[in-house]
């Protein structure tokens, strides 16, 4: 049975905004993923993601 997925409730430190996941397409880190603000460009703000644990 598969996880459930659950929803990434982060908040963008900048303008309050949600984050969203988004996954590298090129380059030497190709598939590694992070976080980004829905406003970007308007705001850029970028963070690493860590993936939840499941147990």
């Amino acid at each position: 049975m598969l996880p459930p997925q659950s929803k990434n409730n982060k908040k963008c430190p900048n303008c309050g905004n949600e984050m969203k996941v988004r996954e590298k397409k090129s380059g030497e880190e190709a598939g590694k993923k992070f976080l980004v603000c829905i406003k970007y460009p308007e705001c850029w703000t970028i963070e690493p993601y860590v993936e939840p644990k499941w147990f």
